[in-house]
């Protein structure tokens, strides 16, 4: 018997053509990846005309066959998803399209090109898709994308956007690929909502603005560790997004009071402004003290810059509902004195977390100016004593619906003399009670909470 070698010397030298050897194919990966198959430098892919692709893909009307042909390429997934029915030439009977309305959510190794795609070609036999979600990279406890992994890039973004144009609500968390191109085809979807981007490190003032300009209908913008965001875009959103109701800024170093102080202009309907990790300045709570007279919600953790007259213009928001305060640089009891007979006093929701700077009497005061306070926590305090908690529990007793008490040290030296500050009588709406990892808590306190709480824990 031959060998391997000389078989096929012998095949060569006798001119023998029918004699065929296996050769391992190489793997074409199915990523929508940049290599062709070639033959002579021509790309047998792109090189055929779009309409004679679509003719042939009108004669391909299953979802699973199409998804698979829009995984051979980025042409051919474009072709695919930008497909309606009316171009499919089938012989069995497609069913109506259905108007139940989805949310897609992708996570980890599955949030990449070829699975939004597939769900974008395959959306339109299951309902009409509002609402995407997608975290390109999980925590850090979380298993490590597989070696080769490939995030969302502006290509599927682009693609499921021109196609789900009903889309009412985005996402994105962690897509480092995002670049303010694909944002800005996000503007196809003219009935967006809610736009979330966090740690959206290559999103730019183009895209954004682009996207603010198309989709008109926009309420709730949240931008997060967005380092190339600047006041360009917020000053695009506060021009043509008039139906603006929410807004979160975070670490975003190239925001600054210009760009803040003009999504509050006069009669603004702004309700929530959560602003977080930045330096802001007095005319900054000026403004939205002052220009947004519909804000019910405002939340400050982690800012710096803002001296005790700025801090003191919260007070005059005359609809605020809700009041975070989180590790407030410069925040002390002045700030939280009553500037005015309304100061604070539509508050229904307070929370105090980290601001070493407050005493008892900068509790006293907010709590006596709010009258209807409902939800109160306090969290990480150490500068409350046990009487200061009990003074500002009889101030809004009548109201109160719900209190936490989270690693609070209530020290004080005349803790034994209850006598001198008795506990508040019984709250009659009290319905909620939280007490963890707090000192000072004696057993008096828990005995009121037995007696004046329906739920404790």
């Amino acid at each position: 018997m031959l060998g391997l070698t000389e078989a096929r010397e012998a095949g060569t030298s006798n001119g023998v053509e029918g004699l065929r050897f296996p050769v391992k194919k190489a793997r074409v990966s199915s990523q929508m990846d940049d290599q062709r198959v070639q033959v002579g430098g021509q790309d047998l892919i792109d090189d055929l005309p779009d309409e004679l692709l679509v003719h042939i893909f009108s004669f391909i009307p299953a979802i699973r066959d199409r998804c698979c042909c829009g995984a051979v390429s980025k042409k051919w997934s474009l072709l695919q998803a930008s497909m309606p029915r009316s171009d499919y030439i089938s012989r069995v009977f497609l069913l109506p399209r259905p108007s139940q309305e989805i949310s897609r959510s992708f996570r980890g190794s599955e949030a990449n090109d070829t699975r939004l795609v597939a769900m974008a070609i395959g959306i339109d036999a299951r309902g009409v898709l509002t609402n995407l979600s997608v975290i390109g990279t999980l925590p850090d406890s979380s298993p490590s994308p597989p070696s080769g992994h490939r995030s969302i890039s502006d290509v599927g973004l682009s693609i499921v956007a021109g196609v789900c144009k009903s889309l009412k609500s985005l996402s994105l968390f962690k897509c480092p690929k995002i670049t303010g191109w694909g944002i800005g085809s996000v503007g196809h979807c003219i009935g967006l909502e809610r736009l979330e981007l966090v740690d959206a490190m290559s999103v730019t003032d183009d895209g954004l603005v682009i996207l603010a300009i198309r989709s008109l209908n926009l309420s709730s913008l949240s931008l997060v560790s967005c380092p190339i965001v600047g006041n360009h875009s917020l000053q695009a959103f506060a021009k043509y997004s008039t139906k603006l109701k929410s807004v979160t800024l975070a670490s975003c170093p190239l925001i600054t009071d210009s760009g803040i102080v003009s999504l509050v202009p006069y009669r603004s309907s702004l309700e929530t402004v959560k602003i977080a990790s930045m330096k802001l300045s007095d005319i900054v709570l000026q403004a939205i003290a002052c220009y947004s007279r519909k804000i019910q919600i405002f939340l400050l953790d982690n800012v710096w810059g803002v001296s005790d007259m700025g801090y003191c213009w919260i007070g005059l928001a005359r609809e605020l509902k809700c009041l975070v305060l989180k590790a407030c640089v410069g925040l002390s009891d002045r700030c939280l004195a009553r500037v005015s007979p309304a100061s604070f006093a539509g508050v229904r929701k307070l929370a105090i977390n980290k601001c070493s700077s407050l005493s008892d009497w900068g509790l006293f005061e907010l709590t006596r100016s709010a009258g209807e306070l409902e939800n109160v926590l306090l969290h990480s305090c150490k500068s409350f004593t046990y009487r200061g908690l009990m003074v500002a529990l009889r101030n809004c007793s009548q109201s109160l619906k719900t209190l936490a008490l989270i690693k609070c040290d209530f020290l004080d030296e005349q803790r034994d003399q209850t006598n001198s500050f008795p506990l508040a009588q019984r709250c009659p709406l009290l319905e909620t009670v939280e007490v963890d990892q707090c000192r000072g808590i004696g057993d008096d306190f828990i005995l009121w909470i037995g007696a004046s709480c329906k739920r404790q824990t």
